[in-house]
């Protein structure tokens, strides 16, 4: 696997912050969670240092990701994949030579048949939407990319929601002008239910 840009290095605080704010995370998650047939959601920004941080619905993937050091070889947590605002199957960003290793952390161990991994630009920094399913639909992975404009709808619902959390970590050069991924207005369906929120 060559690389061609800088890799990234974790917030020194992201195994702790990831527990840290697990609750919050889980109850806001869980607004979205069963659309499209999604059973997991994790958000990762990556700040103007090339800095990880993230939260998640299944905090334990993350943190094993964190912990035995696989998250290096997940193509998903590096500037070339990022940087180009792909949408693309956890399975096409593994490194061939730990594909088990990462097929048993990200997806077996929560028993998830297909992930997907996509990016949008918040500010001066980058938003990383990690989506997965248990569905055992032999196309889950088609569904899901199929899905994807309405999974990246479902990801910017939730980090205005939770946006506050990661903002300390998320130094940026002053003097820059921030730049809007959100509606100032967002709706959302669940259970045939309209929640409107409004963005500050």
């Amino acid at each position: 696997m060559e690389f061609t840009k800088p890799a990234c290095t974790l917030n020194p605080l992201a195994q702790k912050l990831i527990f840290k704010h697990a609750r919050v995370a889980h109850q806001i998650f869980s607004d979205v969670i069963g659309l499209h047939d999604i059973d997991h959601l994790a958000l990762t920004t990556i700040s103007p240092q090339n800095e990880l941080t993230c939260l998640s619905y299944s905090p334990i993937i993350e943190y094993n990701l964190m912990d035995t050091g696989l998250w290096h070889y997940d193509r998903s947590y590096h500037p070339d994949f990022f940087t180009t605002r792909q949408c693309k199957l956890w399975t096409d960003l593994y490194d061939q030579n730990q594909y088990a290793e990462l097929m048993q952390v990200k997806q077996n161990t929560k028993y998830l048949r297909a992930g997907i991994s996509t990016t949008l630009s918040y500010n001066n920094c980058i938003l990383l939407l990690s989506f997965a399913t248990k569905s055992k639909h032999p196309e889950a992975g088609r569904r899901l990319l199929e899905a994807h404009a309405e999974l990246i709808k479902m990801g910017r619902y939730c980090f205005q929601n939770i946006s506050h959390l990661f903002m300390p970590y998320l130094s940026k050069p002053t003097g820059q002008k921030k730049s809007r991924i959100l509606s100032p207005y967002m709706q959302l369906v669940v259970n045939n239910n309209v929640t409107e929120r409004g963005v500050s």
